[in-house]
């Protein structure tokens, strides 16, 4: 905004109610004063998560800040005015807010409600959604053996919720885009595009692009931890990005690694149930 237009100030709702798309803000409320700047104005708000890297002004603060409302992520307004069809940069104003709950409106100078043009959807709300972890799948289970490749794969999908957020009803998607396997012993592959995929039996043993060769026996978890975008929609409108992503990391798959020996027989299992390597496998 021009100098013109940059009297924001923080302040608190009067004696009365402010109403701002049908939600009654109680007097004492938190709320933006702006001036009234001729008939061809409007701003936009936005609440931008502090340290997202979309803070406009690049201040980061401490989340203990928000020690009072665990969970919840410091957020910061901005606004943005468009003045005869040119907008300008987007401006933080304010100070920080622990909780959606407490965020101010925007409101000129004579009580009456300026327009909130959309929400702002953050990582913190796609972090407070119960994003469900992919499974991690491992072939052969739950025993394979040394020095072959142990196939690991895993199943995502993309998830849909319906939250609402700053009095719209929004409609939030994460989708999985990136998969790091932990494979119990200490290594890892990832992250990767790729889920990985199974295999048949028959092919069990073969390298894949997400197997691994284990080289000493044991026990071990298998994991995976899978990478998700958001996005969010409202009132119909396209798809928008929610900047960043989240990380879910899935149960672990117990697996037991065990060694293989070879040998010469005069009969197989068939002929003589109790000949060499006919029982158990051996450790």
């Amino acid at each position: 905004m021009d100098n013109a237009h940059k009297q924001i100030v923080l302040g608190r709702a009067g004696s009365s109610t402010v109403s701002v798309k049908g939600v009654d803000i109680p007097a004492g409320a938190p709320i933006l004063i702006v001036p009234q700047v001729g008939p061809k104005i409007s701003y936009e708000v936005e609440y931008r998560e502090i340290c997202s890297g979309n803070n406009p002004n690049q201040t980061c603060i401490s989340e203990s800040v928000c020690d009072k409302r665990p969970g919840n992520f410091g957020l910061r307004t901005s606004v943005r005015a468009t003045v005869n069809g040119k907008t300008g940069d987007w401006e933080a104003v304010g100070s920080v807010f622990c909780s959606l709950d407490a965020l101010p409106v925007l409101a000129s100078p004579d009580g009456k409600p300026a327009r909130i043009t959309s929400p702002t959807v953050t990582l913190a709300d796609l972090k407070r959604l119960n994003v469900l972890a992919a499974s991690s799948v491992v072939q052969p289970s739950p025993h394979t053996l040394r020095g072959a490749e142990t196939n690991v794969y895993a199943v995502s999908r993309t998830q849909t919720f319906t939250t609402r957020i700053q009095t719209f009803d929004v409609t939030i998607r994460a989708i999985p885009i990136a998969y790091t396997f932990h494979y119990g012993d200490g290594t890892s592959l990832g992250p990767v595009q790729s889920p990985g995929a199974p295999i048949a039996r028959d092919r069990w043993g073969t390298r894949t692009p997400t197997s691994h060769v284990y080289r000493t026996t044991g026990s071990v978890g298998v994991t995976v931890s899978t990478i998700y975008r958001g996005e969010y929609t409202y009132n119909g409108r396209p798809y928008q990005p929610i900047p960043g992503t989240i990380s879910v990391d899935s149960a672990p798959v117990g697996l037991t690694i065990w060694r293989a020996r070879a040998a010469n027989v005069a009969d197989d299992c068939a002929t003589d149930p109790n000949g060499w390597a006919c029982g158990l496998p051996t450790r």
